[in-house]
Order: structure tokens, then sequence, then C-alpha cells
């Protein structure tokens, strides 16, 4: 039967003359029938299994070998890992999911005057009151009035060309859709646009790789490259972090060693990471990296306040 699918026969796609088990022209199988239930369910664990053996294999090295799935992918050696923007995806998307899962996020605190509310850490606040909570956005007493709930006059400052009427409205209706659940209806809109301010982020951060690094000759996708596994690193990085630290909450006699260990990632080894995976991939020498290195990390601080501004403009005005 198999012999009589693949010899001679038009391909059920487009046509064209079987010659094997998969037409030649357009890369579909000659075997088309239903597949039994075993069939397909041998087929789901060995794609399964097929993905999860590149995503290992990527792993390892994006963890613990700066530069080297960039060097790799820039060398031709591609299959045997999971394409870098998709390596990218895969890995925020996962930290996000668990992030929303076992952490609090960012507090916005709305003063109506005589009292604060701390949006869904209010019960937190009075369980605890001497912690420290960032308040990165706060509504004061002069732009809120205390006995109505809702914005009166609040300072909005529009460049000539973006003050119209509408625009002024818009705003007020967002302040007020702030104040009227103390802001987290806000929190979870700012959230979402995480990923995609990211999304955004890395291509200008390439662009600032291309202007630090304009005598190599480099083309710009490959900095772009060189950031999405750096950007993945840190996901995957982060992803591990925030699962140590939820263990916390199970066992409290591991709060100063998992403490430890988030310092020592986020200030130690992930600046240390970047620092080498640009000497590997770029190939300069240490004096020459280090200087362009300090560039990277200032214009990486720069263009990320711009795009959280711009974030949390778009955010507010979307609310």
């Amino acid at each position: 039967m198999k012999h009589a699918m693949v010899n001679g026969r038009p391909c059920k796609n487009c046509g064209a003359a079987l010659n094997g088990r998969y037409c030649a022209n357009c890369g579909q199988g000659a075997d088309v029938r239903v597949a039994s239930m075993s069939e397909l369910i041998s087929d789901l664990l060995g794609d399964l299994w097929s993905f999860d053996s590149r995503l290992w294999r990527s792993m390892l090295p994006l963890l613990i070998r700066p530069g080297q799935l960039t060097i790799d992918y820039l060398e031709g050696r591609r299959a045997r890992y999971v394409p870098p923007f998709r390596m990218y995806v895969v890995l925020s998307l996962a930290f996000f999911v668990v992030a929303s899962l076992v952490g609090r996020g960012a507090v916005m605190v709305v003063d109506g005057g005589e009292k604060q509310v701390a949006g869904r850490l209010a019960e937190d606040l009075q369980q605890n009151p001497d912690a420290s909570i960032a308040l990165p956005f706060v509504i004061g007493t002069d732009s809120v009035a205390p006995e109505s709930g809702a914005c009166s006059d609040l300072a909005i400052n529009l460049p000539a060309f973006l003050d119209t009427p509408d625009r002024r409205q818009r705003l007020l209706d967002s302040c007020n859709a702030v104040v009227a659940d103390s802001g987290d209806s806000f929190q979870r809109a700012l959230a979402d646009n995480v990923p995609m301010m990211m999304l955004l982020f890395i291509p200008l951060m390439a662009f600032v790789m291309k202007v630090i690094y304009f005598r190599t000759g480099r083309k710009y996708v490959e900095h772009l490259l060189f950031l999405l596994h750096f950007h993945a690193f840190f996901f995957l990085l982060a992803l591990a972090v925030t699962l140590l630290s939820a263990t916390v909450s199970l066992v409290p006699a591991l709060n100063e060693p998992v403490d430890f260990v988030t310092s020592m990632a986020y200030g130690v080894y992930l600046p240390v990471y970047l620092f080498v995976a640009m000497r590997c991939v770029y190939g300069q020498e240490i004096v020459a990296t280090g200087g362009k290195y300090v560039l990277l990390v200032v214009g990486y601080g720069m263009m990320m306040l711009i795009s959280f501004l711009v974030m949390l403009a778009y955010t507010a005005y979307n609310l």
C-alpha cells in the first residue's frame, strides 16, 4: 500500500507526481489518510519531544555560555536551537505568566485627602504597616476632590499640536477611571502593555548598538539577534529567580539564601553575562568592550526610561 501511494501518484495538495514519502514540490506527506487515535497520540508526543529537545539544547548554552547562541546562529549552526525570536517570545511569555501568578506587581496609590487606597495591597498594608512598597504613580490632593472621588482641576500640559478638547476630556476620563477603582485597572493595563513595550524597545536598542559598533561593519540584524538572545537570557534568569522566590512562602527558612541568590543573579551575573557576551560576539579587547559596555548601559537606561514614559502615557490615554 505504501509503495502504491508514493510511486507516480499525484500529490493531494499540489498535484505533482509523488516519488517518496513526501512531495518534492510542496513537502506534504504522501500518506494523507485519516490517522488512528494511536497514531495521533504518537505524532503529538513525538512533536513535543522534538520541540523540547531543541528547547533544552538551547537553554543550557543560553544560561551559561554568553553569546554562544548568537555566534552559532551567525555561523550557520541553527537547526539544533530554537530560533531567536521564538525563544524570546516563549521565555518572555512564560515569565510574564508566572510573574502574574506569583507576584503582586507595582502599586498605584491614589491620595484622596484623609485616606489612601493602595489598590490590591490594602489588606497587606493593614497587616504589615512597615512594609516598603514602591509607588510609581501618585495623584495628589490638589488633583482629586475627596468629597466626590473624581478628578477636578487636573493640570493637563500638552504640546500645542496635541492640545485639543477631545484629548483633554479623554485624559480627564482616564483620571476618573483611575480614582474610581483605586488604580487597579490602570495597573492591569500597564502590566498588559509591558510585553508590547519590550517588542518595541529591543529594535530601538539595536539601533543604539549599531551606533556604538558603527566601525565594525556589523549589520543591524546582527545587533538585533544579539539583543534577542540577551533578553531571552534575561527572561530565563528572571523566570528562575521568580520561581525560586515563590518557594520562600512555602519554606520561610530559605528567605535569606533566596535574597542572596537574587541579588547575585541581578547584581553580578546579569551585568557580567552582558559584558562577556559582547566580547565573545564582537571580538574586541577588554578595554574597547568596556567602553562600549558603558555606552550601552547608558543608552539602555535612557531608552528604557523613554519607552516606559511613552507606555505610561499610552496606557493612561487609552484606559
